[in-house]
């Protein structure tokens, strides 16, 4: 065996290979909180890709789970962002155990329909981006609701002639 260095393209497949491996052993695991790492936690098993929509290890869904800390996100935020998604989705959410998160699952509407791997990813993002969104607001409005309040007063205090 001599030692050249591999090809970008033998790397690539390379990869191609290892994530569809993992995402195939991923969609064979059943559901479970056991399963679920969060931001801070490290994980022994590789997260399967879903950057390529063309992957046929990554199959198309008609339900997708997330996992909420409720120490970065507060309940009245997610409660706000999953009202956004009730008109496409049906929305569960259920504590758990330690009752630090929420798991959130949203069920759509729709049985015809599926969620292929870029729309899968798209949904996870706007998912955590509304809800960033939201609890941004929560916190300016506690932050500075009360000048909003003076403003308004102000406003709408009668004039004397």
């Amino acid at each position: 065996m001599t030692n050249q260095p591999y090809s970008a393209n033998h790397l690539s497949s390379i990869a191609t290979i290892l994530d569809s491996e993992a995402a195939q052993q991923a969609a064979q695991k059943p559901f479970s909180s056991a399963n679920i790492t969060t931001l801070g936690e490290s994980s022994t098993t590789p997260l399967p890709s879903i950057d390529s929509t063309n992957d046929p290890a990554v199959a198309s869904v008609q339900s997708m789970d997330f996992l909420v800390d409720l120490h970065l996100y507060s309940q009245e935020a997610l409660n706000a962002v999953l009202y956004t998604y009730s008109g496409k989705f049906f929305v569960e959410q259920q504590r758990t155990p330690d009752g630090k998160s929420v798991q959130v699952k949203l069920l759509l509407k729709d049985f015809s329909v599926s969620l292929n791997a870029s729309e899968q990813r798209q949904l996870r993002g706007e998912f955590y981006q509304n809800l960033i969104d939201q609890q941004v607001r929560i916190d300016l409005e506690q932050r500075f609701g009360h000048i909003r309040d003076l403003l308004v007063a102000e406003a709408f205090k009668p004039v004397n002639p």
